[in-house]
């Protein structure tokens, strides 16, 4: 170099002389002579550069290299996404601590010299988050928020119609989703990709050797190589390293038709039918669909660093200001919400856009809503139906649950909530999964769990998972205890049954609640004891008639069975007898009754001063009755109590006026008895038996009475009723000859006696002459003393409608008079 330099000071002093001799000939001619040692220069010759693919993690450093060989020094720019590098003019280039907005992208230099330029090859850089998470949201129906396990160090992410895309640091692509068209089905040994892009139904990825490859439904141009930036939609375009612009795929509205003569390019969007180009001079240019006026770039638009289209354009500015235009398809898409910070990233699609905030935040407008408290973000992609955030998890750790949902028991209707309390780890954004028997519950995705209105189906074991990053904790399980009262499956109707006859109430129930309790009630009242499903009543009387309900108690309420009604029947049964008849002074009337099967209240009345209210004047004035068991008088009374007044009005027997003189006693016995009504003077009187318990086990089965049998008027007179229900067959006898006979010897018996019987009506229903010999078992199965065969007695057997009066009548049949027995006899 020296040499020529001095062989070039020579020329120009011999320039000089020679000048004046000849002008500026010989001057020119030194100057056609420098030029020809200049253009003997060439440009500088790169040796070596870095790896066309550098991967670094997130805050770490990256050192470039490279070897120029040059005769003539060197100067040197190093450029970033097709822009210079502010001060980087050293032959290498590095920085300390990466970020991926500010770091990942494509890497060239520009060496210079005297001879001219040569630019490097492409070096791209991939900023890994090696603590990665994927935060997915959005429409989930392909499966395309469910994020594969172990994407633990992610570069970049895409999202397409319903699949998505992640880029690794080693270089390899995930996916996963929606697969229709194999968008999903990423090629076997695929690696070294720097970026990648999603469409509606297709995928591409972009290798370090500028190759792309595409999946699913794309198709890559043959050939195609020198590509540093791709994008995808319904359509695919890539940006060459020379600035230039491919685009292939479906052509609606011309969105493949790249403007002519379109160069400097420095980055470019992709929309459903429209493009964006971003210049090295800042400007943009915009080519297809203009629906909705997406492609009308605001005149004099500059500054711009970075683009992204849907329906609209958006233009991200370098003082972090977004300039969107464009009517866009959807309401409230188009504007930015008002007091946006500085905005380091926008992703668009057609439902809703995302704006990647330069403190690690994302604002969504339009759809759908980003979740609450996403913060640590590196990296957002929008897509039609979902969205995806990449975020830094360093720092972040295991969820600590400090307080479990707990056990609760809650009625079937009533509202229930499940709540846990734990430190989230660091993370940002932490998800809850909250599970029903290890099953997730859609949607309940947040710190608590609120069920509006509980079902008996909501029974269970619930526990909530909480995730970040690669961490995630299961709660313990809280049960949950739906009870309802009581549901009644089977219940007692109303019924009725006859009095003494075993009669059993039940209930049945199925309840999701223990204890269970029964509390039998009969007419509004608790019925002591009676707590158990089932109320038997062993000798129904009376008294148990009535409206039973069982009420069923479990600790979520009470229930209360239909109303049941008990009616009481009494099998027939002799209720009452009376005998009426004329004494003479000093004279008696015998009237006997059994009881049999224990012991019951009998209600004996000898009537004389009350019967004149029927209109008898010749009523006895005063009365005796005296009762007998066997030669033993049990009792005996003169004038009545007025204690019995009540007896009287519940057995139906006409009343007694206070303090008169009528006779009666209310006695419990068994067995035979007689009662002997006697007066101090003559008249009529009347004798009455009555049946005075509902104890239908124990009856009155023989009652009886003897007198004289006159003529007309003055005969034997028997009346009595039948109680109950249904019929009752009954043995009468009218007693003379036999009577006369031993072992009885009563002198002056009714020789041919005749028993008549009539109803309440007066009509006869039978009667009988002379009894027949085919009654002489009958007897004996009552206990009745047997006739004399061929005697002129009487006897029938007759069977009677309870709840009916009936008279027996004896009298003469040939008109004779004389002693009589009358009986009757309650035939089982």
């Amino acid at each position: 170099m020296a040499t020529k330099k001095k062989r070039f000071d020579a020329i120009v002093a011999s320039s000089r002389w020679r000048r004046k001799t000849s002008g500026s000939l010989l001057f020119c001619g030194s100057l056609l002579l420098f030029s020809a040692l200049v253009s003997a220069q060439t440009p500088p010759v790169i040796t070596s550069v870095s790896a066309p693919r550098q991967v670094v993690n997130i805050g770490q450093p990256l050192a470039f290299t490279s070897f120029v060989s040059s005769a003539t020094p060197v100067t040197y720019q190093w450029k970033r996404n097709g822009l210079p590098i502010p001060g980087a003019t050293a032959s290498a280039y590095a920085f300390a601590n990466a970020t991926p907005l500010k770091d990942s992208g494509w890497y060239q230099f520009v060496a210079t010299n005297a001879g001219g330029s040569t630019t490097s090859a492409v070096m791209f850089v991939n900023v890994a988050v090696n603590a990665a998470q994927i935060v997915a949201w959005g429409d989930n129906q392909k499966g395309q928020l469910n994020v594969p396990s172990g994407l633990s160090s992610v570069a970049a992410i895409a999202v397409g119609g319903s699949h998505s895309l992640a880029l690794k640091a080693d270089g390899t692509v995930t996916a996963w989703g929606g697969n229709d068209f194999g968008q999903t089905n990423v090629p076997a040994g695929l690696s070294n990709v720097v970026a990648i892009a999603a469409a509606s139904s297709g995928s591409l990825a972009l290798r370090a050797d500028g190759t792309v490859v595409g999946w699913g439904n794309v198709t890559v141009p043959a050939g195609l190589s020198g590509v540093v930036a791709i994008c995808a939609d319904l359509h695919n375009v890539a940006l060459k390293s020379d600035g230039t612009v491919v685009a292939w795929g479906v052509n609606y509205f011309g969105s493949t038709d790249v403007p002519a003569g379109l160069n400097g390019v420095v980055a470019i969007a992709c929309g459903n039918y429209n493009n964006l180009a971003l210049k090295s001079d800042g400007s943009v240019v915009a080519w297809g669909s203009n629906i909705y006026g997406q492609t009308n770039v605001p005149a004099g638009l500059t500054g711009v660093t970075a683009v992204a289209v849907s329906d609209r354009g958006f233009a991200l500015k370098s003082d972090r200001s977004v300039v969107i235009w464009g009517v866009g398809l959807y309401v409230g898409q188009t504007s930015m919400p008002a007091g946006v910070p500085s905005v380091a990233a926008i992703s668009a699609r057609y439902l809703g856009n995302l704006a990647l905030m330069a403190d690690g935040t994302v604002l969504g407008w339009g759809a759908p809503s980003v979740p609450s408290g996403l913060g640590q973000v590196v990296a957002v992609a929008m897509g039609q139906i979902h969205a995806l955030a990449l975020r830094d998890a360093s720092g972040t750790t295991a969820p600590v649950i400090s307080a479990q949902p707990a056990s609760q028991t809650v009625t079937v209707g009533q509202p229930v909530a499940f709540s846990v309390t734990a430190s989230l780890g660091g993370a940002s954004a932490v998800g809850y999964q909250w599970r029903k028997d290890g099953v997730n519950i859609l949607g309940a995705t947040g710190a608590s769990l609120t069920i509006s209105q509980v079902s008996a189906a909501a029974s269970g074991r619930y526990d909530v998972v909480i995730s970040n990053y690669l961490w995630s904790v299961t709660s313990s399980a809280a049960t949950l205890s739906a009870i309802a009262p009581p549901v009644i499956t089977a219940q007692t109707r109303s019924t009725t049954i006859v009095a003494g006859v075993p009669v059993t109430l039940s209930v049945s129930a199925s309840t999701t609640a223990t204890p269970l309790t029964y509390q039998w009630q009969k007419d509004g009242a608790n019925i002591a004891g009676a707590t158990r499903a089932t109320l038997t009543i062993d000798s129904p009387q009376a008294s148990d008639a009535g409206t039973y309900v069982c009420v069923l108690t479990n600790p979520a309420g009470l229930v209360t069975t239909s109303a049941a009604t008990l009616t009481v029947l009494f099998a027939a049964r002799l209720a009452n007898a009376s005998m009426r008849t004329t004494l003479a002074t000093g004279q008696s009337i015998i009237v006997g009754f059994v009881v049999s099967g224990g012991s019951k209240d009998v209600l004996v009345r000898a009537a004389g001063p009350a019967l004149s209210q029927f209109g008898l004047s010749a009523a006895m004035a005063d009365p005796r009755l005296e009762l007998y068991r066997g030669a033993v008088k049990v009792v005996e009374n003169d004038n009545w109590p007025g204690s019995l007044s009540g007896t009287f009005a519940a057995l139906g027997a006409f009343p007694f006026a206070a303090n008169s003189r009528d006779a009666a006693v209310l006695q419990a016995v068994s067995g035979g008895h007689s009662a002997i009504v006697s007066g101090s003077g003559p008249g009529v009187v009347l004798v009455e038996t009555y049946d005075a318990s509902t104890n239908n086990a124990v009856r009155l089965i023989n009652i009886s009475a003897r007198n004289r049998v006159g003529v007309d008027a003055d005969i034997l007179i028997a009346g009595f009723s039948v109680a109950g229900s249904g019929t009752k067959t009954v043995l009468i006898r009218a007693v003379g000859p036999t009577l006369g006979a031993a072992p009885f010897n009563v002198p002056g018996v009714l020789a041919d006696p005749k028993v008549e019987v009539y109803d309440s009506a007066g009509a006869l229903i039978v009667e009988n002459d002379n009894w027949e010999s085919s009654l002489t078992a009958t007897f004996a199965s009552v206990g009745a003393f047997p006739f004399a065969s061929g005697s002129k007695d009487a006897a029938l057997i007759v069977i009677l409608r309870a709840g009916n009066s009936y008279t027996a009548q004896v009298k003469g049949a040939d008109g004779g008079t004389g002693e009589a027995l009358i009986e009757i006899y309650d035939l089982p």
